[in-house]
């Protein structure tokens, strides 16, 4: 499965990001991208606030760790629950806290076709490949590299 990011709304004119391996090319000026947005997932219903943690960003419990790899990470937050304050473009919004992948591990399951289980003590806590999809998109076209 390919991850056709060639139809966008015209944000890469300045070239300073690339996502690499997965056949997508897009660039994205740093001030425009955005580190969270919330999404519903069709197939469950769930709606879910999906973050990227960069190189340098703080996170964690208290934001008490900082990333210090290039690849980013991916954090997922049930908006079910008010327990963590994520400011979604500039406005506040609250989820629990749920897990973290890699960027990596996004774009695989997205080129698979696949869905992740993002706990397995949670049946409820998984989503659809096609959310996966739209994630990987996002996430593509808000890296750094």
């Amino acid at each position: 499965m390919r991850i056709d990011l060639n139809k966008l709304d015209g944000t890469w004119q300045t070239p300073k990001t690339e996502v690499r391996d997965y056949d997508v090319k897009v660039f994205v000026p740093n001030a425009q991208r955005r580190r969270s947005y919330k999404t519903v997932d069709n197939e469950s219903g769930l709606t879910w606030i999906v973050r990227i943690i960069f190189k340098g960003d703080k996170y964690g419990a208290d934001d008490c760790l900082v990333h210090d790899k290039n690849e980013p990470m991916v954090e997922f937050y049930d908006a079910r629950y008010d327990f963590v304050e994520l400011d979604i473009a500039g406005k506040p919004e609250s989820g629990q806290f749920v897990t973290r992948y890699s960027a990596e591990t996004i774009y695989r399951s997205a080129c698979t076709g696949t869905g992740i289980n993002l706990h397995g003590g949670v049946d409820s806590w998984s989503v659809s490949a096609e959310l996966v999809m739209e994630i990987a998109h996002w996430v593509a076209i808000n890296a750094k590299k």
